[in-house]
């Protein structure tokens, strides 16, 4: 047994968000969308198994700036801004993994079926 004994090495890459809009309307109203992209990669040693998971994510928003709202600081009046952002979700998920008849890419090229997870979210 070496010192340095690495039994599991991981990547994980994640674009967050990989392409983004954010809108300000003529009335104050804001509407944003964002795509974002995750992929982590473990190769076991012990087994010589490679697991996979990868997501897509769509993020839509929705939201109202309230302008020109007094702030009171002592002797000061200061106008600021406030937004409200309401964001909803939509997270699909992959899984490639070696437990639970999950698809596994071993070395010797053997592999299980997938495993897919829709995720639904709502943000304020």
């Amino acid at each position: 047994m070496s010192l340095f004994d690495v039994n599991l090495v991981s990547i994980n890459e994640q674009f967050n968000p990989l392409i983004s809009m954010d809108m300000v309307w003529a009335n104050n109203l804001t509407t944003h969308w964002d795509i974002n992209r995750r992929r982590d990669v473990s190769l076991s040693l012990v087994n010589a198994q490679l697991s996979e998971t990868s997501g897509n994510e769509i993020v839509l928003g929705l939201g109202y700036r309230f302008g020109n709202l007094p702030i009171f600081l002592k002797s000061k009046q200061l106008n600021n801004d406030i937004n409200v952002q309401f964001d909803f979700s939509i997270r699909k998920k992959q899984y490639h993994h070696p437990k639970n008849n999950r698809k596994c890419r071993s070395v010797d090229g053997r592999g299980k079926s997938d495993v897919y997870q829709s995720i639904r979210g709502l943000y304020v």
